[in-house]
């Protein structure tokens, strides 16, 4: 991947693709940009389908996209407004919005995104107030997960074990020394206990991301 920040602009989410080297960019408000060669020298608006695009309102400033690791020709990608999940499966030429069932319609952003790398269907969610949400459908229907002890808010990143969707990671980066950053579910996200108090890990510190090995 690579970081993507134009003058006087701030860059946020980028993917390449894996086979033929274009590449996507974001800017704040869900505003999402895709190069026209692998050169990546020129870049062309790809939010098509994405309602709440440069709003202000309804979509947020930190604009991340994820590339689905599970897909072997590299057009599927997602990214996120406040309140909904959009999918792409032609690498951002244009964007489908996923199910809110069982999602907050108020006091609800979501912070960011992850997908099972096995199963496209498994998809999950960081939210503020510190809360998570899971779809075992492909977005069309979402359950809560479970509290995160010691948590201070300021959820980063939720990721999934590679081979076995069941396990599932959740990071912050609360700035609270005393307060838990890294968290793992064996169930699909139904509870979690905190990890990052095992020996060698330093305590209080933020976690940005998740890659499991």
């Amino acid at each position: 991947q690579c970081r993507l920040t134009l003058p006087g602009w701030y860059g946020f989410g980028t993917a390449v693709h894996r086979t033929n080297g274009l590449m996507l960019g974001s800017l704040y408000y869900t505003r999402i940009y895709k190069s026209t060669t692998a050169a990546g020298d020129v870049f062309n608006a790809a939010s098509t389908g994405i309602a709440e695009s440069n709003n202000s309102a309804s979509a947020p400033f930190n604009t991340g996209i994820v590339p689905w690791d599970g897909d072997a020709g590299g057009n599927t990608v997602f990214t996120w407004v406040n309140l909904k999940v959009y999918k792409s499966t032609n690498f951002a030429t244009s964007w489908t919005a996923l199910g809110t069932s069982g999602l907050p319609t108020t006091s609800f952003v979501i912070r960011g995104v992850g997908v099972a790398p096995s199963d496209v269907n498994r998809i999950g969610i960081v939210a503020s107030g510190g809360r998570v949400f899971f779809s075992a459908n492909g977005g069309s229907t979402w359950t809560a997960g479970g509290t995160l002890p010691n948590n201070n808010l300021s959820l980063s990143k939720v990721t999934f074990d590679p081979v076995n969707p069941s396990v599932v990671y959740v990071a912050s980066v609360a700035a609270t020394a005393t307060a838990s950053h890294l968290w793992k579910s064996v169930n699909g996200g139904a509870t979690f206990v905190a990890i990052d108090t095992a020996a060698g890990f330093p305590a209080g510190v933020p976690v940005n991301t998740v890659k499991v090995d």
